[in-house]
């Protein structure tokens, strides 16, 4: 009964959680597609692209301050 974005979401945060970066990435660049404003997919998307050798760290450091800029305060 979940929407995809929210099973893109777990699945990529278990697959970081198993240090499956690949696939992790893959999951959590679905979900962040969808265009809703999930924070937390943004963060783990910037972790698994920032734990992958040769990652890109920029676009890891721009992803991680767009779901800051997304927390609600």
């Amino acid at each position: 009964g979940l929407d995809p974005e929210s099973v893109h979401f777990i699945r990529g945060t278990i697959a970081l959680m198993e240090n499956k970066t690949e696939e992790a990435k893959t999951h959590l660049e679905l979900a962040a597609k969808s265009g809703i404003p999930m924070p937390g997919v943004l963060n783990n998307l910037a972790v698994a692209i920032a734990s992958q050798e040769g990652g890109d760290l920029e676009q890891a450091l721009t992803l991680a301050n767009s779901a800051l800029e997304r927390l609600q305060h």
